[in-house]
């Protein structure tokens, strides 16, 4: 597996380590780059703890691992779940993250390192359209996002599988992949193979739609940022002025991506925007009509005053 192109020489890097096949081969893999790369890798592992004896298994095996190959292993226990919570898996994502930036930080490393596979990958786009999502997120998952790189996502399961095989890498399985009462898992399990008699390609035909949304996304959103350069009025700590006349004049998709941009700018991320909130936020400007505004999650108000368009953070 080629995976050298995504880290650089001497670099200290965080791997997100389960246990499971996916994380257990990313590391092996690393540990023949270390020493040709000098790296420094460090193991991160997070035990929730929902399936007692088991969740410390796989603890214990990463431990181990990492001990037998001399590498430093950072572990966060998580209690107070239960596999019967709601939006358990919106809610473990977040420790989960969480936890590899504080050990990132903390460690001062280059790279997050995770082991999301072309498996993955099908999955997600097919949870993304079911949940209407835009074309931003029809992409899928990242290669690369910020300090967060996924070397394994040209890899499907099987390959994986077999590479464990043949270099005798120890993993356990995670019962809780075969839990229905995950959305992933009914996708991975009921919804995927179902549709897959009706159209034997569709993993291949999921797999094209990601990266051909990925490559068209890619050229609006960097028209979006220049777009934005040239619409700012004002650029301070708390807010964005634009330009409103210029911004009408944009292609519909433009002026989207625009204010998107300019959320990013301001907020850092997008979380908890959804479309509904665009298009609200559109409707208003569109309009051209009054001081109105339109609050955001998150605290940020983006509305047309005095003939421009404002976006605050107060």
């Amino acid at each position: 597996m080629n995976i050298e192109r995504f880290f650089q020489p001497k670099k200290k890097v965080i791997v997100a380590v389960s246990g499971g096949p996916d994380s257990m081969c990313l590391l092996h893999n690393l540990l023949k780059l270390q020493k040709k790369l000098n790296l420094v890798l460090i193991v991160a592992h997070v035990n929730y703890k929902l399936r007692r004896k088991d969740s410390d298994a796989d603890q214990k095996l990463v431990e181990n691992f990492a001990k037998q190959h001399n590498l430093a292993c950072k572990v966060k226990e998580v209690k107070g779940f239960s596999l019967s919570d709601s939006n358990l898996e919106a809610k473990l994502r977040k420790i989960r993250y969480d936890f590899f930036e504080e050990a990132r930080k903390k460690y001062k490393a280059d790279k997050v390192v995770l082991a999301h596979t072309l498996n993955d990958q099908v999955e997600t786009v097919l949870m993304r359209i079911l949940r209407g999502a835009g074309l931003r997120g029809l992409r899928g998952m990242l290669k690369e996002r910020g300090k967060i790189v996924r070397p394994l996502l040209d890899f499907n399961r099987q390959e994986i599988l077999d590479y464990c095989k043949e270099n005798k890498v120890e993993f356990h399985v995670d019962r809780s992949n075969y839990d229905k009462k995950f959305f992933r898992n009914q996708v991975r399990h009921q919804i995927l193979p179902f549709l897959e008699k009706y159209s034997p390609d569709l993993r291949l035909n999921l797999k094209r739609l990601g990266k051909l949304t990925q490559r068209d996304y890619d050229f609006i959103q960097k028209s979006a940022q220049k777009g934005l350069k040239k619409l700012t009025l004002e650029d301070t700590k708390s807010g964005l002025v634009l330009d409103y006349k210029k911004w009408l004049k944009l292609d519909p998709a433009l002026q989207y991506e625009v204010l998107r941009q300019a959320v990013l700018r301001i907020r850092g991320n997008l979380t908890g925007i959804k479309l509904i909130h665009w298009e609200e936020v559109i409707s208003v400007l569109r309009k051209g009509v009054g001081n109105k505004q339109k609050a955001l999650p998150g605290g940020l108000k983006i509305g047309l005053r005095s003939g421009k368009i404002r976006i605050d953070s107060n």
